[in-house]
């Protein structure tokens, strides 16, 4: 009985070749990749080299990391001042853009980010501990010093989940506009393998993605 195959299947070109100007054209039908200083340009739909985004080692084991990346303008949170949280959850669900990424780790990488990952769910863990026991020990001592502890401790613990989990990150969206994706968390080894934008910042417009994959996983 064969073993199955748990990986990906390879992901479909994307970035239609007539309608990239002649600088970005990549080399022997590659997907268009650049670097902006510490961050990746790509396409809303790439898959990056076999190569620990990292620290740009080879990958021998085909281990690979498919991700869908939303990303809205940041000036969207102000509305969760006003006029609220949910009205800012309709917002941002409504005009949210997505890239659906696949990349690689090294096995040390990985063991790293599995690290922070069990981390931040312990962690995550014991901040609603913190408060449920902060509150069930104020009412049996009849004292609200204990909620106060426990809502404190709850906050430092989020926030210690929080960084946690946003350390074990493998690359994350900081833009996106028209079909391309600005990505940071690429380590400066894996940066060099692509062309500096130069002057250029932003990419030219192509043809509207209609080839986003119905799942990604990881």
């Amino acid at each position: 009985m064969t073993e199955p195959n748990l990986q990906p299947p390879a992901l479909p070109p994307q970035v239609i070749q007539y309608a990239t100007p002649a600088m970005y054209q990549p080399a022997d039908g590659q997907q268009p990749i650049w670097r902006d200083q510490d961050r990746l340009i790509v396409p809303k739909l790439v898959s990056l080299p076999l190569r620990c985004v990292k620290c740009n080692q080879e990958i021998v084991d085909g281990w690979r990391w498919r991700k869908t990346l939303y990303w809205h303008h940041p000036a969207l949170a102000l509305l969760i001042l006003f006029p609220g949280l949910l009205i800012y959850v309709i917002v941002a669900l409504c005009v949210r853009q997505k890239a659906v990424v696949e990349a690689s780790l090294c096995q040390e990488h990985r063991s790293s980010r599995n690290t922070k990952i069990a981390f931040t769910w312990i962690v995550g863990l014991g901040c609603i501990a913190a408060l449920i026991g902060g509150i069930a020990i104020s009412a049996i001592e009849n004292d609200g010093m204990y909620v106060a502890l426990g809502l404190l401790l709850f906050v430092i613990l989020l926030i210690l989940a929080l960084v946690a989990g946003n350390m074990a990150r493998i690359v994350a969206p900081t833009k996106m506009e028209g079909n391309f994706a600005w990505l940071k968390g690429a380590g400066p080894e894996f940066l060099n393998n692509f062309p500096a934008t130069g002057r250029i910042k932003r990419p030219i417009r192509t043809a509207p993605n209609t080839m986003f994959p119905a799942q990604a996983t990881g």
